[in-house]
Order: C-alpha cells, then structure tokens, then sequence
C-alpha cells in the first residue's frame, strides 16, 4: 500500500479493536465441513472484488479512492482464483450464492443520506476486512492440514491492510472525529453482527 506502512495498519487494528471474538465453534465447523466453507470463502472474495469495483463506478471523482478500490478489486480477483484452484485440486464445487446473514445485518445500519451511506460503506467494508483477517489468522494457526495453514498465513498478510485501506480512503473525504465516531458506533454493530450470525462453518 503505497501510502501507508506496516506502522499505520497495526495502530489501526489497535485503535479499532473488534469487540467480539470469534467462537471456538467457528474453526470447529469449518474443520466438520470444509467444501461448505471454502466455497463461501471464495464467494466471498469475488464480492469483495465486486463491492470495491462499485465505489469506483459510483464515486469516480475520488481519484485516491478510486485507485485504492481498484488494487483491493484486484487482489481480491486474485484470492478468489488462488481458492478456486486450490479448490479444483482437491475437488470442491463452487456453491450458488447464499444471503450472507453477517453482511446483511452490517449492512442494515448503514444510514441512507448520501454523504451518510457513503462514509458507512467505506466503514463497513474495512470492518469486514477486520473482521476476516481475524479469521485468516485462526485458520493460519489453528486449521488441522498443514497445507491450507500456510495458504492462509500468506493469504492474513496479503490482506491485512484491506481494513486500513477503507478507513484511510474515510478520512480523506470525511472529517476525521466523524470517521471515528461512526467507525465506533458500527463496531458495537459488527460485534452483535458476529454474535448474532449463525455458526455454520462458512467464512461469516
């Protein structure tokens, strides 16, 4: 990330702790059903792609931001074909797509004001990203193959700087008391979020 440094992202992890943990159910469920899993994971990195291609189709004019969600589009395309090929060797089907309960209940905060929604989504978005390097980071340490742990410990650092990336693009548009206290208020919604989404061993 040319604009930031490792120094910027870890005070950002700090400053916005997430408030609640992931189960130890969660890495158990994925253990019990892994095609389940992985074939949301991949899901999930194609719409990540696609949420960070719409800020560039809908806010064209923010040229720093344009260019950030472009590369994070990009990497994300990457990951996704990165998990389909390690899908395809072990043979995992990608799924039909499903509702992601954790997403639409982020989501159904987000305020609908134009200024007020644009902010939120960039929020909501690094809180995601947050909320998934967690994940990447249990996978990394805590899943049974020994494979699929080092695919994720490459994949927690890669990804680490999505969260900071958004909230970094926040507050160059947006006044930097209101970016935090926003990114605040929606980490006490990400955390019932969290608490509130079923444990069924996909990636949220």
């Amino acid at each position: 990330m040319p604009s930031s440094t490792i120094e910027d992202i870890e005070t950002f992890i700090s400053q916005f702790t997430l408030r609640s943990k992931t189960s130890s159910d969660w890495i158990q469920k994925v253990e019990e059903n892994f095609p389940l899993f992985i074939a949301d994971h991949a899901a999930n990195e194609r719409k990540a792609a696609a949420t960070a291609m719409d800020f560039v189709v809908r806010y064209p004019n923010h040229l720093s931001l344009v260019e950030t969600a472009a590369r994070i589009a990009h990497e994300e395309i990457g990951h996704f074909r990165q998990v389909h090929e390690l899908m395809m060797k072990e043979g995992h089907p990608l799924l039909p797509d499903e509702k992601d309960v954790y997403v639409r209940h982020l989501l159904s905060h987000v305020r609908t004001t134009p200024d007020e929604r644009f902010l939120d989504r960039l929020l909501v978005c690094s809180l995601i990203e947050v909320r998934g390097i967690e994940r990447f980071e249990i996978l990394a340490n805590q899943y049974s193959r020994q494979p699929w742990r080092a695919f994720y410990r490459k994949l927690y650092k890669s990804e680490k700087g999505h969260g900071f990336a958004f909230y970094h693009e926040a507050t160059k548009i947006f006044p930097l008391h209101q970016v935090h206290h926003r990114m605040n208020e929606l980490l006490d919604h990400e955390a019932r979020a969290c608490d509130q989404t079923p444990i069924t061993g996909k990636f949220h």
